[in-house]
């Protein structure tokens, strides 16, 4: 896959040889794609570069990559060329959201480096080691996650959304948060998406608006999902109250995050259909 312009200001495209021997000062690494304590990669054997240190040296990594999970930028494959005249943090921000509305990912901008400078950048949300794998992009996934960033940049204003996305982004991000952690920061989303004025029968009310909802949109079986939800509301509970609970899985937290995703992007689409009024008629 070639060089894609995301905006007129952002372009992906493969990072080349030179550009990894003068980030990192690696010559050359062999890395294969697989969860390991220490990250989701394991690496074969890596070249040091004779003749540059890197703007930030591959020793540097090594000295605290191995505890966070960040020593999975030795893999990237791609580079984003952003053009701003200031910090690209809101850029990246909105474009780290998009790929995890487009699927839920690891993948995402974490360092930058300035043209014709020395200093590096992190960026705060560390998309490094989170829960879920990294994507593997075709030019038509690009092409959806280019519409994503639009409607996106379209709610930037948008102070629920905002939240939302924040909510989102904190429960997919890398790092060591717990499982249970990122769970009920989904809960909120779900809560503030689904029952923006209720206080009442929660758990019904969440369950059939989610469950009618999505069924429409072609999620599945309004039953099933009411049941799943159900079940996500009864285990947000059993946290809250006492702190912990044995029927939280990986599988349930990969579900509930889908049904945020899914929701968020009809939300981005058509912020009305989660008024109180429109979700009500929904389920009459």
């Amino acid at each position: 896959m070639g060089p894609f312009k995301i905006t007129p200001e952002i372009e992906l495209r493969k990072i080349t040889k030179s550009e990894r021997e003068e980030f990192f000062g690696l010559e050359d690494i062999d890395f294969i794609f697989k969860a390991t304590p220490i990250g989701y990669l394991g690496f074969n054997q890596w070249s040091p570069s004779q003749s540059k240190k890197g703007r930030y040296a591959h020793s540097n990594w090594f000295a605290h990559g191995l505890f966070d999970g960040s020593i999975d930028i030795f893999a990237s494959n791609y580079i984003l060329i952003i053009e701003c005249s200031d910090s690209p943090d809101h850029i990246i921000q909105r474009l780290n959201l998009s790929f995890k509305l487009f699927k839920p990912t690891s993948t995402g901008g974490y360092l930058g480096f300035r043209e014709n400078e020395v200093d590096v950048h992190f960026h705060y949300s560390m998309p490094i080691h989170g829960p879920f794998d990294y994507l593997s992009l075709t030019a038509s996934d690009l092409a959806e996650i280019q519409e994503i960033l639009l409607l996106i940049e379209d709610k930037k204003d948008n102070d629920k959304f905002k939240l939302l996305g924040e909510l989102y982004d904190r429960a997919l991000r890398g790092g060591h948060a717990g499982l249970d952690i990122r769970f009920l920061l989904l809960v909120i989303s779900l809560e503030s998406l689904y029952l923006p004025t209720q206080k009442q029968e929660l758990k019904f009310r969440l369950s059939i608006r989610v469950a009618k909802l999505l069924s429409k949109l072609g999620y599945g079986d309004a039953k099933d999902i009411f049941r799943k939800v159900n079940k996500i509301y009864r285990i947000r509970n059993k946290l809250v109250h006492a702190g912990k609970t044995k029927d939280l899985t990986p599988d349930i937290f990969s579900e509930l995050t889908n049904i945020i995703r899914v929701s968020l992007l009809h939300y981005i689409k058509n912020p009305n259909n989660f008024s109180e009024d429109a979700l009500t008629t929904i389920v009459l």
